[in-house]
């Protein structure tokens, strides 16, 4: 169940899945939703001391994700937008075990701003032919 919803899966999709997994009424999946707060944190093992390395490993794993979807994709939009949400994940990373059990507010700085940039030979980036 948690992993169907961490993939982003609707509510109505994980019981239907699970239901005909288990063999069981989907009555029974969405009882498990409703008793969640009394088991999800024992099963998760969510105690102050591990929380953080938690969400450290889902931001890994996303992270993962992505970088397998950038190399195995051939759209160039959908490569940099791999790239940005990774950007995206290494700073919320940073965030996170920087800011948690802090009142402070963490600020990342960036010495110098960077541009990626596609190289597209029919723009005129390439050299003339001698």
């Amino acid at each position: 169940m948690l992993r169907l919803e961490g993939k982003g899966f609707h509510r109505i999709e994980v019981v239907k899945e699970l239901s005909t997994k288990f063999g069981v009424t989907e009555q029974t999946i969405y009882n498990d939703y409703a008793s969640r707060q009394e088991w999800q944190p024992k099963l998760s093992d969510l105690t102050d001391s591990n929380v953080l390395m938690k969400i450290a490993n889902r931001y890994d794993q996303i992270y993962r994700d992505l970088s397998f979807k950038a190399l195995e994709t051939k759209n160039e939009s959908v490569w940099l937008g791999c790239q940005n949400d990774k950007i995206k994940i290494n700073q919320l990373m940073a965030e996170t075990l920087l800011g948690i059990g802090t009142n402070k507010k963490v600020e990342l700085t960036q010495t110098q701003p960077f541009i990626i940039e596609m190289w597209r030979p029919e723009v005129g980036n390439t050299k003339p032919k001698q």
